[in-house]
């Protein structure tokens, strides 16, 4: 078994989860009526980028809408005029995050008291610097919420982990209501420390991942942009026994 330390804990890098939902190539439309992505064939000069029509190698161009395509993770800069983007950000890619289920009724917002006791526990550690909230009660990808009343952050839950966390990730197409033009939650989440702040939407989280402390990666592409398509990956976090310490 691969492991390394991180503190009391030890990480096991062999039990690694991918919450990702890909962009894929079937032109997918997950939320918010966004076109699906499109992966084109670039041509010029004489120049084909297909190895099966003669082309030297494969080149394409992509047209992405990361809001609607797939997982992907956002800024400040995505609710703000501040032109601030992903590549300009100086924060932890890699943290000690919780992963907490709920269940709760579409439409409804989700609030402090609907998250189990353990993970408002384990927020209260400094090390913690991430929250993965699991709605088990959504639907899972793909599926298109463009007209689906998804559960939304509750404003004040927002800010109250602000405060707590650099990281907020989750299954939800959003943290704010379909419908919403104030961005209330984006706003108390990530305008609290706009260089350290990321939302990440739209995970696809298995359902036989348990709730807990774990090691998480968040790897996106350096686009200067404000919202990127992202690949969370967790692994376990475990005590290290008295033996080990």
């Amino acid at each position: 078994m691969r492991t390394l330390r991180y503190g009391p804990y030890r990480i096991v890098l062999d039990r690694g989860r991918d919450l990702s939902f890909p962009i894929d190539r079937e032109g997918r439309t997950l939320a918010f009526s966004l076109p699906g992505a499109a992966f084109k064939t670039f041509e010029g000069g004489g120049f084909v980028g297909d190895v099966r029509r003669g082309g030297s190698c494969n080149v394409e161009t992509l047209h992405l809408t990361p809001h609607g395509n797939g997982t992907h993770t956002e800024c400040y800069g995505h609710v703000s005029g501040r032109r601030l983007f992903i590549t300009d950000l100086q924060t932890d890619w890699m943290f000690p995050g919780v992963l907490a289920s709920i269940d709760i009724e579409p439409g409804t917002a989700v609030t402090l008291d609907d998250l189990p006791e353990y993970a408002v526990q384990q927020l209260a550690q400094e090390e913690v610097k991430g929250l993965i909230l699991h709605v088990r009660s959504l639907p899972r990808l793909p599926f298109d919420f463009s007209d689906y009343d998804a559960p939304y952050v509750e404003e004040t839950l927002a800010a109250w982990l602000s405060g707590r966390v650099d990281h907020l990730l989750t299954n939800l197409p959003s943290l704010d209501h379909r419908t919403s033009t104030a961005l209330a939650a984006h706003h108390a989440f990530l305008g609290r420390a706009p260089l350290r702040k990321t939302v990440t939407e739209l995970l696809d989280i298995p359902a036989d991942l348990s709730d807990g402390l774990y090691w998480t990666v968040i790897m996106t592409p350096a686009i200067a942009t404000d919202a990127v398509p992202s690949r969370p990956v967790v692994y376990p976090m475990e005590v290290l026994g008295d033996e080990a310490v």
